[in-house]
């Protein structure tokens, strides 16, 4: 299922990896400004992943980002991911 950046957490400070939310419409999603800055981020999220682990275990990574136009300005990033369900 497609599903929208939500939200990023960066855990730098605490020296561990950065943690995302998602939400199913692309209204609200988190914001890019520029195509430019949000191609850059689709890019830096295909080479490092974006990897689920989900409460019951296992894991897997979301896969075909994509830079969208948001309604109401600016451009998300969308993903398979791969534990969503309708």
């Amino acid at each position: 299922m497609r599903l929208y950046i939500d939200k990023i957490t960066s855990h730098a400070d605490e020296q561990k990896p950065d943690t995302y939310d998602f939400t199913k419409s692309i209204k609200g999603a988190w914001q890019w400004t520029t195509q430019g800055q949000a191609e850059q981020a689709r890019r830096l999220f295909e080479d490092i992943g974006i990897v689920i682990y989900p409460p019951l275990g296992g894991n897997a990574p979301c896969t075909d980002f994509r830079v969208e136009t948001r309604p109401e300005g600016g451009f998300a990033i969308s993903c398979e991911h791969p534990f969503a369900t309708e």
